[in-house]
């Protein structure tokens, strides 16, 4: 029997009333809660605020947490997955889960982005996903590793993705065979597509970039250089209805010490 004209559609809902978002941050001001307070109350479905001061997914991820140390893989440079995927999967219940970042942002209602993104039933959801074939100018390829019979590999620019639970119990899965190494960035979308699992982007509707600059600059979804402050402080400085990356907000000096005084006691542990 056909679908029926509405089948798409319902699709889409039952979708949105499955998601949950994460919201990461290693830094706390009330700059930030404030920014995770608009999209906690605009997104339509449930969001949790996610801490952390160092990686720490030995527990989850023990092999990816060795390779961390031996090559000397920092959270913030590569090995974040160690950060969100405990993250992400802590939260049952949703068959998919968003991760933002503190320092992406979206000018217009977050609801708006989410409708739209929403549409896509992949498994794997992010920006710039590119083959090496078609960025061979990414700086992390000569570290990345794949098992023999993977031919093709993939990157992407995650600050703001999307993975299905079947996602990351999979990433999970591949990482504890060791035979996968490097940056999360490459890892995630190589990995979902050699599975078969459908990977797509968040569309270039809905964010600017220039995949083949290093800084991913000019656009809206950027490496570098960062904006220093949120759509809602400052909307008139934003083209309404993308994504921006990286927003830094500027902390006061107190603040910043004592973040430093966090993580220096965590790193202790």
């Amino acid at each position: 029997m056909a679908d029926s004209p509405w089948s798409f559609w319902v699709a889409v809902i039952n979708i949105a009333a499955m998601q949950a978002v994460v919201f990461l941050t290693h830094l706390r001001s009330g700059r930030i809660s404030r920014h995770f307070a608009r999209l906690k109350r605009e997104c339509g479905f449930d969001a949790f605020l996610f801490f952390h001061s160092k990686g720490d997914g030995a527990a989850l991820l023990p092999s990816r947490a060795v390779e961390a140390k031996e090559r000397k893989i920092a959270y913030d440079d590569g090995g974040t997955d160690l950060i969100f995927i405990p993250a992400m999967l802590a939260h049952e219940g949703y068959e998919h889960i968003w991760l933002v970042e503190y320092d992406a942002d979206f000018a217009g209602n977050w609801k708006t982005f989410f409708d739209k993104a929403s549409e896509s039933e992949a498994d794997f959801l992010a920006t710039t996903i590119l083959s090496k074939e078609d960025s061979e100018g990414w700086h992390h390829w000569p570290r990345f590793e794949a098992p023999p019979e993977v031919k093709t590999y993939y990157r992407a620019f995650c600050p703001v993705m999307r993975c299905s639970r079947t996602m990351l119990e999979c990433y999970v899965q591949s990482l504890q065979t060791e035979r996968w190494r490097g940056h999360y960035e490459a890892l995630m979308p190589t990995i979902a597509a050699h599975k078969g699992l459908r990977v797509e982007d968040i569309g270039r509707g809905l964010y600017t970039n220039t995949p083949d600059d290093p800084l991913l600059s000019p656009g809206t979804f950027i490496f570098r250089p960062a904006r220093d402050r949120y759509f809602h402080e400052s909307p008139a400085s934003f083209e309404t209805g993308f994504l921006y990356h990286p927003v830094k907000p500027r902390l006061p000096l107190a603040r910043r010490a004592l973040n430093r005084c966090v993580s220096y006691y965590n790193d202790c542990l």
